[in-house]
């Protein structure tokens, strides 16, 4: 059997080694960027497409909270109708983008909003972020 050049050896060795962390992993060391991009990339035409449907925010939140995807606090504070439409929609999302970063499941939150969202008849919103979660 020939022998191996050395570099060929250090290669193989650094090959075999698994890849750190990035700064936007869970402690699976799945990437969570493609979610989180996608989410933040269409995070102002979510929110003014929730504000403009206000029945839509308490059914989505409602879905999110019973999904286990929201905490109870974020919950709370987006059934308080005395914040506007707009605001109530933005702490919901706002609050996802937060929760992708740290989830120890980020596909699975993103695949339970995207889910929420076809559920209340958002499906133009659900497929353009599918789309760009696949990019």
């Amino acid at each position: 059997m020939p022998e191996q050049h050395p570099l060929s050896i250090l290669l193989q060795e650094k090959n075999s080694q698994p890849e750190p962390m990035s700064p936007h992993s869970n402690e699976t060391g799945l990437s969570t960027e493609r979610e989180y991009d996608a989410l933040k990339k269409n995070l102002a035409n979510i929110c003014i497409t929730l504000a403009g449907n206000v029945e839509v925010i308490s059914q989505l939140n409602d879905s999110l909270f019973s999904l286990e995807c929201i905490p109870e606090a974020v919950h709370i504070a987006v059934q308080n109708t005395c914040l506007s439409p707009y605001d109530r929609a933005n702490k919901l999302v706002y609050s996802l983008l937060s929760i992708l970063k740290t989830h120890s499941n980020p596909g699975g939150v993103f695949l339970s909003f995207i889910t929420s969202l076809n559920e209340v008849g958002l499906t133009v919103i659900s497929d353009r972020l599918s789309n760009d979660q696949s990019k």
